[in-house]
Order: structure tokens, then sequence, then C-alpha cells
């Protein structure tokens, strides 16, 4: 075998195992029904390889809810951003986006003026480094 299969072997075997660690995978939605919704992140690291998953993929929130959606970090040695969560085209819908708890802790507010569903890119800073996560706002 070649060194270059090999590296690549061991690069694809690393990416299994720490996808295959990721302490939330379930891919469950949040249905947010309150004037503020949690949703959990986590790093998972594993052979250096790093992850970030979130207790739920979607958060959907139905007409007539305006929450506060409030991400909250599970590892101590990672913080969010500046720009820890960047709703895409999100317009106007979403507000008030701020890093709290010294970085611990992300909160936007929906204001669900209208329905549609949004990707969202999770932003954390720490060492090993994790690529952003891309899981979605539901507005029904």
């Amino acid at each position: 075998m070649s060194a270059k299969a090999l590296f690549s072997a061991v690069v694809l075997c690393a990416v299994v195992l720490a996808c295959g660690s990721q302490p939330f995978s379930d891919g469950r939605t949040l249905r947010c029904t309150g004037q503020s919704c949690d949703v959990q992140v986590a790093v998972s690291c594993s052979s250096g390889v790093c992850v970030a998953s979130i207790d739920k993929d979607t958060v959907q929130v139905p007409q007539g809810n305006s929450p506060n959606i409030i991400w909250q970090l599970q590892n101590p040695a990672y913080t969010f951003t500046s720009n820890g969560i960047v709703i895409a085209n999100g317009g106007t819908e979403f507000d008030n986006c701020q890093v709290e708890a010294n970085g611990r802790r992300f909160k936007c507010h929906d204001k669900h003026t209208r329905a549609g569903r949004y990707k969202y890119t999770v932003n954390i800073t720490g060492s090993p480094a994790v690529p952003p996560l891309d899981p979605f706002v539901d507005n029904q």
C-alpha cells in the first residue's frame, strides 16, 4: 500500500471514529413552544479529530411563538465566537444575537414574522479546532 493510500485510510478512519462518538447524533427536532428554547452543543474528540454536535438538528417554532433560542456549550474548552450563530437568509427575522456567559452561551431572538426554514451555522473556537455545524430553525 502506498504512503498516500495509507494516509487516506488513516484520515478516513479518524473521521468515522469522530463521527461515531458524537454525544448527540439522533437528529431529533426540538418543538419550541415556550418563550425560551435551549439547544445543547457538545464537542467530542477521537484520535485528535474533534467535531461539534447538537442535541436537536432542527428547532421547530410554531406559528404565533417568538422565542429566544439559546445555544449552550457543554465542553468548557470551547467558546462561541462573536458570530457564534449565523442564520443564512435570516434577514430581520432574527435579532439581538449575542454571546453570553463568557462565550459559553449564544442567544438569538426569533421574531417569527414569517414562515420559513433557516439554515444556521454554529461557530465555536477552542483547541483542537472544530469545523462549523449547519442545522436548521423551522418557523412554521
